[in-house]
């Protein structure tokens, strides 16, 4: 059981428990980490992901006669670490993911989705990922969605009346448009989160974490920023464009975290981001229920392979 997460949305609790429950034994219980053993422990983790995003797309789809029609949705995200000031205490996890899924019976879509994780050993400890979402369509008849996701997992041993800190960038893009908001709908999501734990006592010591989310046409656009006193901000900026057929949603923060430990403790730092953009015109009402279902099982069938990034040492 995890503590101390009571300001976290449904989302980021779900990726924070899941990634402490998988790797809660490494400091007691060194283990040989193949693609294999990977592949195992992830694969109903990645298929609970992707359910996050069914009541999202059910609730966009309108009963209307379709026409021709053209959207775009797009979601973004990159965040890098620097300058840690502690050694790693155990070996680094990278984790990206991406899955798509495109159904066009009168027009053409398009969806693409890219992600990587890297950290690297040496001299100081760093880390970046990126995550990258696109869909496009035009047509009478179409949806697309394309689902991106970068993790990192890192523990560090923090002796007593010890500091640890570390530098960071985080920046998030999400933009939607379409043509005509009675017949089609373009949604862009995104989440960029990295939590610190206490190992030992399974708790939550701090915490970063940004959501955003566009849906033209509809409403709840929202962009969100939520933070614990120890992460500092050295430059941000945020841009909300909300409304409309053309919609934006733009955040940045470079900043460090830093803290002193009274007590020896065990820290685990797990950075992840979440990207979806979807796209669709609004299907006559008698094959709503057949299409949404369609490509919602088509995405978890045609999910790829996780890929594990890079763990490197210079």
């Amino acid at each position: 059981m995890i503590n101390g997460l009571e300001n976290f949305s449904s989302s980021i609790i779900l990726v924070a428990k899941i990634g402490d429950r998988l790797t809660t034994n490494r400091l007691r219980k060194p283990q040989k980490y193949t693609h294999s053993t990977y592949m195992k422990k992830y694969r109903k983790f990645v298929k609970r992901l992707l359910l996050l995003a069914t009541p999202m797309v059910a609730s966009s789809v309108l009963a209307s006669t379709p026409s021709q029609a053209a959207s775009l949705a797009l979601s973004k995200s990159e965040v890098k670490f620097t300058d840690f000031n502690q050694s790693l205490s155990a070996e680094p996890i990278v984790i990206s993911n991406t899955d798509t899924f495109t159904n066009a019976n009168k027009g053409t879509v398009d969806a693409k989705a890219n992600a990587e994780a890297t950290f690297y050993n040496t001299p100081k400890p760093s880390a970046s990922n990126f995550a990258f979402s696109q869909g496009s369509g035009k047509g009478e008849k179409y949806f697309g969605i394309a689902k991106s996701f970068a993790q990192v997992i890192a523990d560090f041993a923090i002796e007593a009346n010890q500091s640890f800190s570390f530098n960071f960038t985080s920046d998030l893009n999400l933009l939607t448009a379409i043509d005509n908001p009675q017949l089609e709908n373009a949604i862009a999501t995104g989440t960029t989160s990295f939590a610190l734990f206490d190992i030992d006592n399974h708790s939550v010591v701090d915490y970063f974490s940004v959501v955003g989310n566009l849906n033209t046409a509809a409403n709840g656009d929202s962009l969100e920023l939520q933070n614990t006193d120890n992460i500092s901000f050295s430059r941000q900026s945020q841009e909300k464009i909300f409304g409309g057929n053309e919609e934006l949603a733009n955040a940045y923060f470079e900043g460090y975290y830093q803290r002193t430990f009274t007590d020896k403790i065990n820290l685990r730092l797990i950075e992840f981001k979440a990207n979806q953009a979807s796209v669709a015109t609004v299907p006559e009402a008698s094959n709503v229920a057949s299409f949404l279902v369609a490509g919602l099982i088509g995405v978890a069938l045609k999910r790829k392979n996780i890929a594990f990034g890079r763990v490197r040492r210079k």
